[in-house]
């Protein structure tokens, strides 16, 4: 991440309570922020799909754990959709 960047990992997924025009207003347990979204903001939506669906050449970032044998065992995988 850049410097002077910053990153929540709140559940935002469940408590996004309106969105004027690029202004997002948030609910984060007891309290609530307010968040300007400019113009060359990315933003991503998420979808499950089956490892099955996982080619050759794409590109993904694993995120997991050591199994008993040292193993990486994935927990989640992202695929870039690009």
């Amino acid at each position: 991440m850049d410097t002077g960047n910053i990153m929540t990992n709140a559940m935002v997924f469940q408590n996004v309570r309106a969105v004027l025009g690029r202004t997002l207003y948030l609910k984060l347990g007891d309290g609530s922020v307010i968040i300007a979204v400019p113009r060359d903001a990315q933003v991503f939506r998420l979808t499950i799909m089956p490892v099955g669906e996982l080619r050759p050449g794409m590109r993904v970032v694993v995120r997991g754990t050591a199994g008993s044998d040292g193993t990486p065992v994935a927990v989640t995988i992202t695929v870039d959709a690009q």
